[in-house]
């Protein structure tokens, strides 16, 4: 499937009197289709999602973006931004909501609800209070836990203020914003209002977020899975090299999308490489084609075994134009999640769909589940080699 077989088309529904304008991307021939409803950040708008929603709808899933009312300066839908809080933008997900529900092209059921930074807290807050029968999952980019702490310092990104004595409208950069904005998040603890949504939750940060702490995103996935005892159950979290407050190299968006894209398939991640080639060798194979091999060491830095790699190889098949093929093959020994020693080795080969399926072996028990598993690999790139996250079907 590819982008000519989506179509994008304009909705809108209400809440409170305000008209909420979005988009709608779907393949207009596919019925029963899972939906996720994206939701856009501070000063943002929809339009910074057009890139996730079409890949979800090549993917096969109807995906719905929309304008939060006065969520930012150049949105399509009614409101002002000196009326907009985070409880309000909860407020507009779940009129999308309902509007996404009733389409006719909709698997019954929950959706997925997919938010960047503000909007990441927004779907975690309404997922909260919604629940596991109407939203089938949560994907969270950098989501802005700190709001409520920024709320109460005085400072919330470009504006300052007296936290005791909240102006009735303040600035944020080009943006005006009202009291309610900062009084009402000033009353949320997130740590209670988000971790009663017991569903799928999958939150990815970088490392050099300078707007959110990564150590938000830690905070949230140990305060999600309080509770949660099995693999399955749990809450997780991919932490992307170099990353700041937004996934913007081709690299960290492509890396983003493979994990979310697993995620989405029911898949855990259970397994993390952080991987360094070593040197390169060029076996030529005939006139049109060459084969590149990089022996490389590296780490198991994964929740569920952690160790050193013990030999392994990249593997590269090109033609004269483009990368055929990529594999990876190496062992590693370390410590389980039961604290016993043990070694895992990966086999990894791209295959005519660009997937990359994965065959896992070890003999910690604790794994055992993993030599028998629909395993893949999703890739993300960083300027020694790749740090590799092995998901499997659990």
């Amino acid at each position: 499937m590819t982008k000519k077989d989506i179509t994008v088309a304009e909705f809108a529904c209400e809440r409170d009197g305000l008209t909420i304008r979005g988009k709608k991307f779907r393949n207009p021939d596919l019925v029963n289709q899972p939906a996720v409803i994206l939701c856009h950040g501070f000063l943002a708008d929809q339009t910074t999602l057009e890139f996730e929603a079409m890949q979800l709808a090549i993917w096969g899933f109807a995906a719905f973006t929309f304008d939060f009312c006065g969520g930012g300066l150049h949105t399509k839908s009614d409101g002002d931004t000196r009326d907009m809080s985070v409880l309000s933008e909860v407020e507009d997900l779940k009129q999308v909501l309902s509007f996404v529900k009733a389409q006719e092209y909709v698997r019954g059921g929950g959706v997925t609800f997919w938010g960047h930074s503000q909007g990441g807290f927004v779907a975690a807050l309404a997922a909260a209070e919604l629940g596991t029968d109407e939203v089938a999952g949560l994907i969270l980019f950098y989501p802005a836990f700190s709001i409520p702490d920024d709320a109460r310092k005085g400072s919330m990104q470009a504006a300052s203020f007296d936290p005791k004595a909240v102006p009735e409208e303040f600035s944020c950069g080009r943006m005006k914003l009202g009291a309610v904005y900062a009084v009402s998040a000033q009353k949320l603890d997130p740590w209670k209002e988000v971790v009663p949504y017991q569903g799928p939750v999958l939150i990815l940060h970088g490392d050099s977020d300078g707007i959110v702490n990564v150590a938000y995103a830690r905070r949230a996935v140990t305060e999600y899975n309080r509770g949660r005892s099995t693999i399955r159950d749990k809450a997780q979290l991919c932490i992307l090299s170099g990353a700041g407050h937004g996934f913007h190299n081709r690299y960290q968006r492509m890396a983003a999308m493979e994990i979310c894209r697993n995620f989405l398939h029911g898949r855990h991640c259970v397994l993390s490489f952080r991987t360094r080639r070593l040197s390169q060798e060029m076996v030529p194979d005939g006139l049109a084609y060459r084969c590149l091999r990089y022996p490389i060491e590296g780490d198991a830095v994964g929740p569920y075994f952690r160790g050193i790699l013990d030999g392994g190889e990249e593997r590269q098949d090109w033609n004269i134009l483009q990368l055929l093929h990529r594999g990876f093959c190496f062992r590693a020994v370390g410590t389980d999640c039961g604290g016993k020693s043990s070694t895992v080795s990966v086999d990894i080969a791209s295959n005519e769909l660009g997937k990359l399926p994965a065959s896992v072996k070890t003999d910690s028990e604790a794994l055992s589940f993993l030599s028998t598993a629909r395993c893949y690999a999703a890739l993300e790139y960083h300027p020694e080699g790749f740090v590799i996250r092995i998901f499997a079907q659990i």
